[in-house]
């Protein structure tokens, strides 16, 4: 599923949660099938399609399912609480993962935007920043940079945003990604 998709309900971001768990639950069915060979499951895990697209359920390679499952649920939980926050949107335009464009943009224009980052540290190449440095080009009225990184608390990071650019920083939490 590489295309964007428009999402105007909370419910509508459940079913696509829904769906992620769905494709998580076909993967781990696939782990537990490999066997005992340790190089036979790592060979298999390399060169097998394992894994499964999170949204669309396709099978894909495990690796890309791990990177894309945390994206999109990010995605999701970041939508989620734009929403609820600003009901004037007209809905969000979602383009998780590799598909071009901000990750959330509201359907009426320059209500809101969004980059999204799901990280393992916060060293992971300056992504933070990058992302900070997308969004003060917006022209959005509401300009937003929300990321998960296990050592970081759930909320809004003033510790994080940089001064006059206008984008807030908000790290979701572990329980909003899983």
């Amino acid at each position: 599923m590489n295309q964007p998709f428009v999402v105007r309900t909370s419910n509508q971001i459940a079913g696509m949660k829904s769906k992620v768990r769905s494709a998580a639950s076909l993967t781990l069915q696939n782990l537990r099938a490999l066997g005992s060979d340790p190089m036979e499951a790592l060979w298999t895990l390399k060169f097998e399609p394992q894994g499964h697209h999170p949204l669309s359920g396709q099978r894909a390679n495990i690796v890309e399912q791990l990177i894309g499952t945390f994206t999109v649920m990010a995605t999701l939980a970041a939508a989620d609480l734009l929403l609820k926050s600003f009901p004037n949107t007209g809905g969000l335009v979602l383009r998780p993962g590799n598909i071009p464009g901000r990750e959330i943009e509201s359907v009426n224009p320059n209500v809101v935007e969004a980059e999204v980052l799901a990280l393992v540290n916060m060293d992971a190449n300056n992504r933070l920043g990058r992302n900070i440095n997308r969004m003060v080009k917006s022209s959005a009225d509401n300009r937003f940079v929300f990321f998960y990184c296990p050592d970081h608390a759930a909320g809004r990071r003033r510790d994080l945003e940089e001064a006059g650019t206008g984008v807030r920083v908000w790290a979701l939490g572990r329980d909003e990604i899983l």
